[in-house]
């Protein structure tokens, strides 16, 4: 370190640092990683008179940076944008205990990371060696990036070799559980634990499971199996309550049989994929062959993936406007229905519910008659209009200030000038230099965003006369088709069953309604009319209603279309709500 002295020195800042602190598995956070870091963090901000911003999260506890997982989705990935919404001004410092705490990716990568870090005007200070890397430092000390390109070399390739190192042990642990049957780990299904030598039933689990496969051989489907689990209480081993997936998923997992599929991670992609062919009777059995068979074989038995028949067209987009909750489709006997989700969190609460057939009939309904290019390209968009006056206002601020960069150069260059007033014009011009680039930068984003809007219309609008086309034809071999054009037009439907009222408790109307939200930012109300099978109400239980809840969706102002499901005509008005 001797020969670089220019980057060991302190840096000019801004006053503010960031502290970041990583390591890479939850067994470090039983030792002093985490204190050691922020120890050696805290004393060299105190000795230099920095000022720890802690209003950012940078703390990467059991996140691996071999293959740039801190850098891609972690702490660090935040701190990014940070840098790129100027959260973080330039002249910060980023204090770390090492190089190797920020990447141990492969170099190109994690000299990516931190050429990012230090073009943005960042000073990155290594605790361990007191480096000091800026732009200022680099520049007038160049030979100090190869010993950053270094360290990084050596990160990678103990990170490298450890990997590789474990592969190999997993792969002889693999092994050796297919020959002997030897635990891999302590890691297993719920309803087991492991002892020293194997696994082992935990009894009250394993009657869990059983009590699944009996519910689902009489009959039952997931959802009510869900709901009666929660209802009556039972424990999950994962969670605060059951859900449909952790129902679907246990009635199609074969290690209930005690068969188990060895993984290993691909090097490519990091992913894990099979191992070989799956090891039978690995683990106990939680139940038998024949209650196996009984589940599956019952009429209602689920069979695994969908075919392509679609009976819910609007699958995955329709919510209960009060709750938030997902409305689910139901079939019972010859009927459906969209239900709201709340039964499996409060049992004894009543959902909304709706006929999925007048629900449907009226979206299409509704769909098929709007005026696409009003929703497209809607008057007095507030939005749009904002980020096209921002963008004229940058415009006219970037020609400014070349112009006075111009005027400047063409002033000072030509003929003689004393050197110090020379000087002088240069910083200005310098700075001028940098609030136009500031300007420039901020000018692209808007025209960014501006077209990421236009890019979401487009969307929308593309393909109408095909898409009613669709909706009138009405063929039952073109559903499939017909969701995905729904899908790619609509982003959300909120269902408000017993009317709509504003966050003070307001009713705005106590018709039942749909709010129908778009991908380009604007929603339509649909009012039903009150001669309709979904304005009779139930009979039993409290309903979820605006009177009992108060939280209907939060969005931009409401252009408002009245919708009967009687009448032929849908007419269009302009309310706002």
């Amino acid at each position: 370190m001797e020969t670089i002295p220019n980057n060991t020195q302190q840096p000019e800042a801004t006053g503010i640092a960031y502290s970041y602190i990583r390591f890479s598995s939850a067994e470090q956070s039983k030792g002093d990683s985490k204190s050691r870091q922020t120890t050696a963090s805290e004393e060299y901000a105190e000795k230099n008179g920095l000022t720890i911003d802690r209003t950012l999260n940078l703390q990467d506890l059991g996140v691996s940076a071999f293959r740039g997982k801190n850098a891609a989705e972690g702490a660090l990935a935040g701190f990014f944008e940070a840098i790129k919404a100027e959260r973080v001004a330039p002249g910060s410092t980023l204090l770390v205990e090492s190089l190797d705490r920020l990447s141990r990716d492969e170099v190109p990568a994690a000299m990516a990371q931190f050429l990012l870090i230090v073009n943005a005007g960042i000073t990155i200070v290594t605790l361990l060696d007191s480096m000091v890397y800026s732009r200022e430092s680099i520049k007038a000390n160049p030979s100090s990036l190869f010993v950053s390109l270094g360290i990084m070399m050596r990160a990678h390739d103990e990170s490298d070799t450890k990997s590789k190192r474990i592969g190999k042990a997993w792969a002889k642990k693999r092994v050796r559980a297919r020959e002997n049957g030897t635990p891999l780990s302590k890691n297993c299904p719920g309803w087991l634990r492991k002892t020293k030598t194997c696994y082992e039933i935990i009894p009250e689990r394993a009657a869990i499971v059983r009590r699944i496969f009996h519910l689902a051989a009489e009959g039952m489907g997931k959802r009510t199996i869900t709901k009666t689990l929660n209802k009556e209480g039972i424990p999950t081993w994962g969670g605060k309550s059951w859900y449909d997936s952790h129902v679907w998923k246990l009635l199609f997992n074969p290690t209930v049989l005690g068969t188990f599929q060895p993984r290993r991670r691909d090097p490519e992609t990091g992913k894990y994929v099979p191992d070989g062919e799956p090891i039978l009777g690995y683990f106990p059995a939680a139940i038998t062959p024949a209650e196996w068979q009984a589940a599956k074989s019952r009429p209602s038995a689920p069979r695994g993936p969908r075919s392509l028949k679609i009976g819910n067209l609007f699958s995955g987009l329709v919510y209960c406007g009060y709750t938030g909750y997902k409305m689910r489709f139901t079939c019972r006997a010859k009927h459906s229905f969209l239900r709201g989700d709340i039964e499996r969190f409060d049992p004894d609460a009543t959902p909304q519910s709706w006929p999925y057939w007048h629900f449907e009939k009226t979206v299409l309904k509704y769909l098929y008659e709007l005026d696409w290019q009003g929703l497209i390209n809607p008057k007095g968009d507030p939005e749009k209009e904002r980020l096209q006056a921002k963008a004229a206002s940058l415009s006219i601020e970037a020609a400014q200030k070349r112009e006075a960069i111009n005027r400047i150069l063409d002033r000072f260059t030509t003929g003689d000038q004393p050197p110090a007033l020379a000087k002088v014009a240069h910083e200005r011009a310098a700075k001028i230099a940098a609030d136009l680039e500031n300007a420039e930068e901020r000018l692209k984003e808007v025209t960014k965003e501006l077209k990421t809007r236009e890019s979401r219309a487009k969307a929308v609008s593309t393909g109408i006369e095909e898409f009613k086309t669709l909706i009138s034809t009405g063929s039952p071999n073109e559903r499939l088709r017909l969701q995905t054009e729904i899908r790619r037009r609509i982003s959300r439907i909120n269902c408000y069953r017993h009317g709509v009222q504003n966050e003070m408790g307001v009713i705005l109307n106590s018709s039942p309604a749909l709010e129908i939200q778009y991908p380009n930012d604007e929603s339509r109300f649909v009012w039903i009319g009150t001669n309709n099978p979904i304005s009779k109400p139930h009979a039993k239980k409290q309903a979820c209603g605006p009177l009992a809840r108060t939280n209907p969706s939060k969005s931009k102002a409401h252009k408002t279309v009245e919708a009967t499901a009687e009448s032929p005509d849908l007419h269009l008005s302009r309310k706002k709500t």
